[in-house]
């Protein structure tokens, strides 16, 4: 996680992808050696930082406030394995786990919308929706807009952009989303994924905001194995929660490997064209 230029952000962002009391781990290196800060700064660079790490320059974090973050971010249970004192942190690496609550809260979008549409003209209805659990407040008492406009790039944001027909990827795929979504209403007629849009299918559905998390998220990746013949792995899959970014992938891996069977099927051609007669 030292990779993030906002630790803090990173850290709510990967609290939201967990299930309700889902479990993360993450080693990461936990102390600064002079070897380790040269190739940083050559490799990394030291001046990518939007957070405390900006006075420090010093990239890696002690676990003791990697736990105070991870805390901080809204997890229930946090703790760092080797703990203090113990001889295994000469190694200076500690494996952090952090346990989401139990209760986590998902908005479904889809009868928010419907309603904003009905009440307001199209032109008013947001695009952007941004789940706070409370207003920050200023030391007057009223509404902290400064910090909410920080709060607000911390959190999951859905986009609402206006629907088109899916392609045919992109139905076979929110099949399989609704598959591993809703399993109990899952049958061979419905394809309908009412995420962000409640007139029905979304290319611009969002699977962390239909309720999916990093774990349902790998039964999606062996089901376009299964179905597609194709292997996409699980980052580039989290990195691409909605329907459309990962029909492209798809549709992108599909004619990579078309394109590198017709190169092989080139390759077995014969070289020359022979008149009937000539051998």
């Amino acid at each position: 996680m030292h990779d993030a230029c906002n630790v803090d952000i990173t850290s709510a962002y990967l609290k939201e992808l967990l299930a309700p009391g889902g479990v993360m781990m993450v080693l990461e290196g936990t102390y600064n050696p002079r070897f380790q800060l040269v190739s940083f700064g050559f490799i990394e660079g030291l001046t990518q930082y939007q957070d405390e790490r900006v006075e420090t320059h010093l990239p890696l974090l002690p676990a003791s406030r990697w736990c105070q973050l991870l805390e901080q971010s809204g997890f229930a249970k946090v703790g760092a394995i080797p703990e203090a004192g113990m001889a295994e942190e000469v190694f200076n690496y500690h494996l952090m786990l952090a346990q989401a609550p139990s209760e986590h809260p998902v908005l479904h979008w889809s009868p928010l919308i419907g309603r904003l549409r009905k009440e307001l003209p199209e032109y008013m209805v947001p695009t952007n929706f941004h789940l706070i659990r409370q207003l920050p407040i200023s030391a007057n008492g009223k509404v902290d807009r400064k910090a909410l406009s920080q709060r607000n790039q911390t959190v999951l944001k859905t986009e609402y952009k206006a629907y088109r027909a899916l392609t045919q990827t992109e139905q076979q795929l929110a099949k399989i989303w609704q598959q591993v979504l809703h399993p109990e209403s899952t049958s061979s007629e419905s394809t309908s994924l009412e995420i962000n849009n409640p007139e029905g299918n979304n290319s611009e559905s969002n699977f962390f905001a239909a309720g999916g998390d990093s774990l349902l998220m790998t039964r999606i990746a062996g089901l376009i194995k299964r179905q597609w013949q194709i292997e996409l792995s699980l980052g580039s899959l989290l990195a691409a929660p909605i329907l459309s970014e990962q029909a492209e992938l798809i549709d992108a891996a599909n004619l990579l490997i078309g394109s590198v069977g017709e190169r092989e099927e080139d390759d077995l051609m014969p070289m020359y064209d022979f008149e009937e007669g000539e051998l």
